[in-house]
């Protein structure tokens, strides 16, 4: 299920007030309200016309905010809208969850980012969120450094029942997609098999974190047939659309296309589901068609031979995507749309795509070999299979490399 990694940071203002403060958290509680004393979130003075007696809870609310606790932040604010209406800070505040979370912010945000974690050592998820940065930017070995530190902790905590096991494997989740972008497939697989040892985890929320890490794996390294088997666990079916989605693609793009259809049309039941949950929750749902059924849709008509109709897709995909800001840690649609500009021999096309997801998603290995190969058919690929040596270090093992070496040697 792709929803619950959509975390993203609140960058530049929410790094800089940060700072500002020195907000010193405690080991992380469990999502409750109460999760810490005041003393324990550092001290805020943020004065406001709403009424006294709620100026406390706005403080702990911004409080909380400044130290990535968002969901208990929410409440804090929600509380605060219920006994002063006219408290315009409170709406404020529940606006303030991700609201400069863009690509081109990034960078703003990298020294405090770097400084962050020595705030609040204790704090798994202080630990992880400067990943946030390090992800959007492509520095794939600050992020696993963040994210081995934030899984440390958070199986620390868990097991002084301080913490729930979510802040493991929010943190795996970017440690394997570190691992992924720096060439290490070995070392991303070590964190499928991690799954089965998270501090605190239900047998059911392993099976579904296992799940997940196996299907983005699949993809990332571009195993269709490993994608096409991928064994659909038995949990909750509403955790599978995942699942689904990367059989789907997988088999779509190994040829199968009575397995494509299949997986397509559970696919499909399931995003229908998760869209009806979100609307009873009372989320806001998009009339557009959700992402990774495009991409689905898309893959499996290009596999009829239908290359007009799944381009199309795929570029709705990517613009809708684009406009919202990206994902962190997910295959993006429009690499998906370079790939299959490139397997129709149309390298101009997708060199110019995989440009635009190296702009918004810098270092992504994918994106800087598909760059590379339609840049050969184009014009000089070097500098993009030496930044693909660049970013992999001494334990990088993805085969593609030695395509790279090669390359390079030649020149």
């Amino acid at each position: 299920m792709r929803h619950p990694r959509r975390i993203a940071p609140a960058l530049g203002l929410l790094f800089f007030v940060l700072v500002v403060l020195a907000i010193r958290p405690a080991a992380l509680r469990a999502h409750t309200v109460s999760v810490a004393p005041p003393d324990q979130l550092g001290k805020v003075n943020f004065p406001t016309s709403c009424v006294a007696d709620v100026q406390p809870t706005i403080e702990k609310g911004v409080a909380l905010l400044h130290s990535f606790q968002y969901k208990e932040s929410e409440q804090m604010f929600t509380e605060a809208a219920k006994r002063d209406p006219k408290c315009a800070m409170a709406y404020w505040g529940k606006a303030m969850i991700h609201a400069t979370d863009r690509p081109e912010l990034a960078a703003e945000g990298l020294e405090a980012a770097r400084h962050y974690a020595a705030i609040a050592p204790d704090s798994a998820h202080a630990l992880h969120m400067p990943s946030h940065i390090f992800v959007r930017l492509g520095l794939w070995q600050d992020s696993i450094n963040s994210n081995i530190a934030a899984n440390t902790s958070g199986a620390h905590a868990a097991e002084m029942h301080l913490a729930e096991s979510h802040y493991q494997t929010h943190a795996m989740d970017f440690l394997s997609y570190s691992y992924l972008q720096s060439g290490q497939e070995a070392k991303a697989r070590e964190v499928i098999e991690h799954t089965d040892h998270v501090v605190g985890a239900s047998e059911e929320s392993k099976a579904e974190h296992r799940a997940y890490f196996t299907a983005r794996t699949a993809l990332e390294l571009h195993r269709w047939k490993e994608a096409a088997a991928l064994p659909v666990p038995a949990t909750r079916k509403e955790w599978l659309d995942t699942v689904y989605w990367a059989r789907a693609i997988g088999a779509a793009r190994s040829g199968d296309v009575t397995g494509a259809e299949t997986d397509v049309k559970e696919l499909t039941q399931l995003v229908a589901g998760r869209e009806k949950r979100a609307r009873k929750e009372g989320y806001g749902v998009s009339n557009e068609k959700a992402t990774d059924l495009r991409e689905a849709e898309a893959w499996l008509a290009f596999a009829k031979g239908n290359p007009d109709e799944a381009l199309q897709e795929l570029r709705a995909a990517a613009d809708r995507q684009d406009k919202n800001g990206g994902e962190s840690v997910s295959v993006p649609a429009r690499e998906m749309l370079a790939d299959m500009l490139l397997e129709l021999k149309r390298p101009a096309e997708a060199l110019a795509e995989y440009k635009i997801v190296l702009k918004n998603s810098p270092n992504r290995f994918d994106g800087l070999l598909g760059a590379a190969r339609s840049a050969q058919a184009t014009g000089d690929a070097q500098s993009f299979y030496a930044k693909l040596a660049e970013i992999c270090g001494p334990g990088a093992d993805r085969p593609e490399l030695t395509e790279a070496k090669t390359y390079l040697a030649q020149k």
